[in-house]
């Protein structure tokens, strides 16, 4: 992971990613946007590259709470989402592709925050896909994916602790996969105070109203099938026979 340190009059931005020339691209960005400041997600250019640009301050008390943290260790959110992507996309989850990512710090506190990833093209949020009627054998098929990668998901031990219906995509056929996870800042590989159990409860909150009784079973047993055979070889999802 490559690193860009930077003095500037808005204060010490520091930004992190795979490749110099995009470093300095997004340092440029940031610089730009943190002026306003920026705060929300928009589709931005970045080295010729189709992107999404995520970013928000600190203010007041979270600025002091999240300086303290990072002061202990912890990253910046907006720096561990970058972490999480890049982990998961490594292991071969489909995620939105991490470019950069990075904050601006004054007089000791983090004061803005950004994240920039690949714009992903021709995606449907998972909630609005399943309540827009896909034929039944599609249906199945991205139910039994989204069982199978949160359940290899949690067997190589990294817990999303955000895994509701707004933070899955669906995308068309022709990839690794159907599904694409989404804002994963909160959790991370290892132990962590919210289990695999928290994952499920969110997820299955959500789906409550948008699967059926007999659907719900399937993806439990799928799940757990998949999640105590701990294979973690980073394959992608197999189909179900």
């Amino acid at each position: 992971m490559a690193r860009l340190d930077r003095r500037t009059p808005l204060g010490a931005l520091h930004v992190v990613g795979r490749q110099r020339e995009v470093l300095e691209a997004a340092a440029e960005l940031a610089l730009e946007r943190a002026r306003e400041p920026f705060r929300g997600i928009a589709r931005v250019d970045l080295a010729g590259a189709d992107a999404v640009l995520k970013a928000s301050p600190f203010h007041g008390k979270s600025a002091l709470r999240w300086g303290l943290k990072h002061a202990l260790g912890a990253r910046l959110p907006r720096v561990n989402e970058h972490h999480n992507l890049s982990w998961l996309h490594e292991r071969l989850f489909a995620t939105p592709e991490p470019l950069a990512a990075g904050a601006l710090v004054r007089r000791g506190l983090p004061r803005w925050q950004f994240l920039l990833t690949r714009h992903v093209a021709d995606a449907r949020q998972l909630g609005a896909w399943l309540a827009g009627g896909p034929p039944a054998a599609e249906r199945r098929a991205v139910l039994d994916e989204l069982a199978r990668e949160v359940g290899r998901m949690h067997a190589l031990r990294f817990v999303h602790r955000d895994l509701w219906v707004r933070n899955l995509l669906v995308v068309p056929p022709g990839g690794l996969g159907r599904l694409v996870f989404l804002d994963c800042w909160a959790g991370g590989p290892g132990p962590g105070w919210r289990g695999r159990g928290h994952d499920l409860a969110c997820l299955e909150s959500d789906l409550r109203a948008l699967w059926t009784s007999e659907e719900a079973r399937r993806w439990r047993a799928l799940y757990a099938a998949e999640r105590d055979l701990g294979r973690g070889t980073g394959a992608p999802p197999r189909p179900l026979g």
